[in-house]
């Protein structure tokens, strides 16, 4: 099916259901009338408004109905994006809104408004400031301020295969709020939610087709689906299969908890659209691909970027049609493994789809997701995918490491520019304000991290900025004047607000607030926590038929850790503590009751690690925790923390660049023991090592070795060997190579 017979099909979808797509007619009140438009027809509550074609600086307005005799009038909105940046005001008049630095690909709006002239219209109006225009859709609520309370559940109308993103408060309404949608006969759907900021819980509801999609309706009725796949902490996906007595499938969702939350109910084939900047989550079982759409301008280049969440290596390719038997190699795209990283990552170039296409202005891009062939696993595994241009600004959620790639730097003007990669993370008041944040930025190359309060054109002009000199950066800040200096930054706005930082690398924000936080396979999360503190991490076991090895490295102060089958640590489900290295084993008791606890339910065992600061001052530490089947990268320069039992092997990766491998040069490889007697094995392809084609380093026991070797290969397998003693006991190492 070509692009055009899709988007034909699209616009007939939104004429069946409730989906209206809106041009907007000039303002004659305007100044500037063509750069501000006013819809004619009044929006639904709660029902999307598709807007396109909005140009660079225009803007278009939407009036919205509210009750008459009200004294005061709340405002509840969302606009997101599917190409573009949109910014959102609202008023008795339409408006132009004004200019904001956030370009993130959505925004919310929640104001209350005096009636004193009893009016019975309000304007919600939507801008760009983007080059290349805006698409977007935008949902609405006007309600009497008094209505938006504990009682009060708004309910908006889900569009298939397009997100929404809401913000909801603890503190003033909605703390609640419902979702419905529809799918036709036949229909596979899947669900995906999760936080960029705050904690939710969800609720899935098939709803009688017979009953109209309303509050009612989804409350306390229904059939509750439970999830049959979920990833704890970081979000919640479901897929819901066709009902083959039901023609029409309605379903509906209850979100309760606060902060702003992603939602998207998308058939799986040919999937959802993603939001510029915003990630968006989706589920590998096994070898079947997943999909997704991104809206691509004319003039802007689009970068894709998929990660695992178990660390599999990743395809990506795009194409202008989802029939991927007709698409011809003018039309297609495939991407790679960025260069020392996991997942994988695709540009695409604005210049070549527009000439493989119709010469339209946009185009629909399928993008599709696999596994890499030569890999072959029957578990399932989340990922997230993530488009984005070079001015998009991505939200960090506390403790979630975002992966960026970025292209090396490239000669323009007479000097070589560096391409930065732009994110915020919101600094919360109140109960959840935290003493201290951390900001760190890790790359296979140098990594260079600045920050600021406030977002700045050029990176030169931010307040806070590392050396660059290293692989792995930190900035660290405090909410308390007292506490900054000495390499604390002051965070001076007032609270709430954004901070924000651009890096050439994958990023992560670290809030010293509590909660449990989750450790991505082979991620190092830094994080300093205050005395007398401790923090719970999550990690969910990917390989279960492999040991896994959970590191804490201490960089400043003191800290001691156990794990644990259960979040409340008992006695019996529970490791005794140590300072550096647990090694667990897939036979060991606290591994065991981990699988039995989600045995049957389709979702991977999940160990808890709780890390205690029982001295008197801060203490700051690096954590990672990994499957030993997981080849850990090894970043220039820094150190990494290992074991291994006897007659075992523990895998690492290091990457050369292209630049550096066409000389000849060093690379040191250093192991310093912390007990035991390690072999280290080399090679340039990790099938090979260690009994092929391998570097057989040294085969004796050691307690500091250094390897040194001419390398040619872009990428290097490490193998670290266990040689038995007298007591086969776990053997801990630290592991860093420099070039």
């Amino acid at each position: 099916m070509s692009i055009t017979a899709v988007r034909a099909f699209l616009l007939v979808l939104a004429s069946h259901t409730v989906f209206v797509v809106d041009a907007g007619q000039p303002w004659a009140n305007a100044r500037g009338a063509a750069s501000l438009q006013v819809s004619a027809d009044l929006l639904s509550p709660g029902q999307p408004r598709l807007i396109q074609g909005l140009p660079a600086f225009a803007t278009r307005c939407f009036p919205t109905s509210v009750p008459s005799s009200v004294q005061k009038v709340r405002v509840v909105a969302s606009v997101v994006s599917l190409a573009g940046f949109p910014v959102l005001c609202a008023g008795w008049e339409p408006t132009r809104p004004q200019a904001n630095s956030s370009e993130t690909g959505y925004e919310t709006l929640d104001e209350v408004f005096d009636n004193a002239l009893d009016k019975d219209t309000i304007f919600v109006c939507v801008r760009t400031f983007s080059s290349q225009g805006c698409d977007s859709v935008l949902t609405v609520f006007a309600t009497p301020h008094l209505h938006f309370d504990k009682e009060y559940i708004p309910f908006a109308h889900l569009e298939l295969n397009y997100p929404s993103i809401w913000q909801l408060r603890d503190s003033a309404a909605p703390a609640r709020m419902g979702f419905t949608t529809q799918a036709d006969f036949l229909e596979d759907l899947r669900l995906v939610a999760f936080p960029l900021s705050g904690h939710f819980e969800v609720e899935f509801y098939r709803v009688d087709s017979s009953s109209s999609l309303n509050a009612s309706s989804c409350i306390g009725h229904g059939i509750k689906v439970e999830r049959s796949n979920s990833e704890l902490v970081l979000v919640d996906l479901l897929q819901v299969h066709a009902d083959l007595n039901r023609l029409e499938q309605k379903f509906c969702i209850m979100i309760v908890g606060s902060g702003t939350v992603y939602i998207s109910v998308a058939r799986l084939y040919p999937g959802p659209f993603l939001a510029p900047a915003v990630p968006h989550a989706g589920l590998l079982s096994g070898a079947a691909c997943d999909g997704a759409r991104i809206l691509v301008k004319d003039g802007v280049d689009v970068t894709v970027t998929a990660v695992a969440a178990d660390a599999s290596e990743l395809t990506l390719s795009a194409m202008l049609t989802t029939d991927t038997l007709q698409a011809s190699i003018l039309n297609r795209w495939r991407g790679k493994v960025p260069p020392g990283g996991s997942g994988a990552a695709l540009l695409i170039s604005s210049k070549d789809v527009m000439a493989a296409g119709d010469s339209r202005s946009e185009e629909s891009i399928y993008v599709r997701i696999c596994r890499n062939s030569n890999i072959s696993t029957a578990e399932a595994t989340e990922f997230w995918i993530t488009a984005e241009t070079d001015t998009g600004v991505m939200t960090l959620k506390d403790g979630v490491a975002i992966h960026s790639s970025v292209p090396p730097a490239a000669f323009s003007a007479g000097s070589w520019k560096e391409t930065w990669r732009e994110f915020r993370v919101l600094i919360p008041d109140g109960p959840l304000q935290p003493t201290e944040v951390t900001l760190s930025a890790s790359s296979i190359g140098k990594v260079h991290l600045v920050a600021d309060t406030h977002r700045h054109p050029d990176p030169a002009s931010y307040s806070w900025a590392t050396a660059g000199a290293t692989s792995n950066e930190v900035l660290r800040f405090t909410t308390q004047s007292q506490l900054a200096g000495h390499g604390v930054g002051l965070i001076a706005c007032r609270l709430p607000c954004f901070l924000y930082l651009a890096a050439t690398a994958t990023v992560r924000a670290v809030l010293d607030s509590q909660g449990t936080k989750q450790l991505l396979e082979g991620d190092d999360f830094e994080q300093v926590l205050p005395s007398n503190r401790s923090q719970v991490f999550a990690y969910s076991v990917r390989r279960s038929s492999t040991a896994v090895l959970v590191s804490v490295s201490k960089l400043s102060g003191s800290t001691s850790f156990v794990m644990s089958s259960s979040p409340d640590f008992p006695d019996g489900w529970t490791t005794g503590p140590a300072e550096a290295v647990i090694l667990l084993e897939p036979g060991a008791n606290v591994f065991r009751r981990a699988a039995e606890a989600v045995a049957g339910r389709g979702v991977p065992p999940v160990l808890y690690i709780r890390v205690q600061n029982a001295g008197m001052q801060s203490s700051r530490f690096i954590i990672s925790a990994r499957s030993q089947a997981h080849a850990k990268w090894l970043l220039n320069g820094a150190t990494t923390q290992g074991a291994v039992k006897a007659l075992r092997y523990d895998r690492f990766r290091f990457f050369v660049s292209d630049g550096e491998v066409r000389h000849s040069m060093e690379i040191t490889i250093e192991v310093i023991l912390h007990s035991g007697s390690v072999a280290l094995f080399a090679a340039c392809d990790p099938n090979r090592c260690p009994n092929g084609s391998c570097f057989f380093v040294q085969g004796q026991p050691m307690h500091a070795e250094k390897f040194l070797s001419d390398l040619w290969a872009a990428q290097s397998e490490l193998q670290v060997a266990g040689i038995p003693d007298f007591q086969e006991v776990s053997e801990g190492f630290f592991m860093s190579d420099s070039a």
